[in-house]
């Protein structure tokens, strides 16, 4: 079976696009509840990577990914962003909760080279979305 991707956002047509483009490398479960997500995160093994914006309703997706380095440190942890907190998406950054980051709207290519496995090259997945 495919490693695990969870990934989190208010916006179920993003949630929608990285199923289409993440789900032949994982298995992908999306949410816009954080508490599920943490549930997801706390509760499954096989995490290999995290993904949530950064602006939520009652917490940070920075505070997210601290939780999930602290909880599930081999899992690639991603933030997307418009940018909002610049201050605390820098200290995401230093402190190593952070390890890509992907600026709102994104390209194709954009979500691409952060979602995909490491082993697998970018430039052979152009033409097959």
């Amino acid at each position: 079976s495919n490693p695990l991707l969870l990934a989190l956002d208010g916006d179920e047509a993003i949630l929608k696009t990285i199923v289409r483009l993440a789900s032949a490398y994982y298995e992908v479960r999306t949410t816009r509840d954080p508490m599920r997500w943490l549930g997801w995160l706390q509760n499954s093994e096989s995490v290999a990577m995290v993904i949530t914006e950064h602006v939520l309703r009652n917490s940070n997706g920075v505070t997210l990914l601290e939780t999930a380095r602290t909880c599930r440190p081999t899992a690639r942890r991603v933030l997307m962003t418009t940018y909002h907190d610049l201050a605390g998406i820098v200290a995401g950054l230093h402190s190593g909760a952070i390890e890509r980051l992907v600026q709102k709207p994104f390209t194709r290519n954009e979500i691409m080279a952060a979602l995909l496995p490491e082993n697998i090259p970018h430039a052979d997945h152009r033409a097959s979305a």
